[in-house]
């Protein structure tokens, strides 16, 4: 059953008092864009209260840029920098995703870009330097970076309804997490830990 935006605003209303940190609401997934019409009725009245609002985002969205006046936070996925390997792995091009953080970087806006580190996909050191490519073209005054290392906790479930689970060897080491750390501090990027 569809939770109502007013709801929603009434939730954090009431829980306005217990917010602490810039605590407020967030939106995640699946992915919290394809509610748009929802998304920007919600997000819009909690903008009203003067609610802390967050997206977490794969950023492929066209009607990204709509939303972005009215966040406090942008959490926003970016997997690899090279369209065509993006292409290939993931299903689609990775332009509307530079797109969207080319604008909410200029806009000044708090962004945090997530990047799930996967052997054999996008963990070695000419990815430390096509994505620190890509960051040094975006204004970075407000932004952080954070590292997901991948792993397969979800190995079993997958195996328990009959599906093939299609990454093998996709875990990276800590080792590997270090050398992107110690690259993006090098460089200047401001790296989390959530």
């Amino acid at each position: 059953m569809p939770v109502l935006p007013e709801e929603i605003l009434h939730q954090a209303l009431s829980a306005r008092k217990i917010m602490i940190d810039s605590g407020g609401v967030t939106f995640t997934g699946g992915e919290p864009t394809l509610q748009s019409s929802a998304l920007k009725k919600t997000l819009s009245m909690l903008c009203e209260n003067e609610i802390h609002t967050v997206i977490q985002t794969n950023g492929t969205s066209a009607e990204l840029p709509d939303f972005l006046p009215m966040l406090s936070l942008l959490i926003i996925d970016f997997k690899h920098y090279d369209d065509e390997k993006h292409k290939n792995v993931i299903g689609i091009s990775n332009a509307s995703i530079v797109e969207n953080l080319k604008l909410a970087c200029k806009n000044g806006l708090q962004v945090w870009i997530r990047t799930p580190l996967i052997n054999g996909f996008n963990a070695t050191e000419e990815d430390i330097a096509g994505f620190i490519k890509v960051y040094q073209s975006l204004e970075l005054d407000n932004t952080s970076f954070e590292f997901l290392p991948y792993h397969e906790y979800g190995r079993g479930k997958w195996e328990k309804l009959g599906r093939k689970y299609a990454v093998n060897d996709g875990a990276v080491s800590q080792e590997t997490v270090k050398r992107f750390v110690d690259a993006y501090s090098a460089n200047g990027l401001h790296v989390i830990r959530t």
